[in-house]
């Protein structure tokens, strides 16, 4: 959608997706957390959707509202069933991942690209950081 006239840029239908939708921080690409194990990345650009990488991050079936989260290169987002992951930005590769003991998170809340916020939808709230 333009920002500054409301129309539609271009729509797709290509990704099993709900409302789980974030955007980088330079506003480039789109994260899409697909319903079923999948990040997409597409392209921000253009009149067309273009994918520019996809990663099955294995968290199983997923209709939590968490949005994924860019920072400083990494994307960071929570699941469901509990799973945290940060991804790299460029890649898509998997740099970690946690399980919060099966307990659903909302939008995680990045502190740099090694650390994160998550609260859980049970009242906990965790501080992640990647292990060096």
């Amino acid at each position: 959608i333009d920002a500054m006239t409301g129309k539609t840029v271009w729509r797709t239908n290509e990704f099993a997706v709900w409302e789980s939708i974030g955007i980088s921080a330079d506003g480039e690409q789109l994260y899409l957390r697909g319903m079923t194990d999948t990040l997409y990345c597409v392209s921000t650009s253009g009149t067309t959707p273009k994918l520019l990488w996809k990663t099955d991050c294995k968290y199983g079936f997923d209709s939590n509202p968490s949005m994924p989260v860019e920072q400083d290169g990494v994307v960071f987002f929570g699941s469901k069933s509990g799973i945290v992951s940060a991804l790299d930005a460029k890649t898509g590769a998997i740099r970690w991942q946690y399980d919060t003991v099966k307990a659903r998170t909302n939008t995680v809340t990045p502190i740099d690209a090694q650390g994160v916020v998550v609260a859980t939808m049970d009242g906990d709230v965790l501080y992640l950081r990647e292990a060096k």
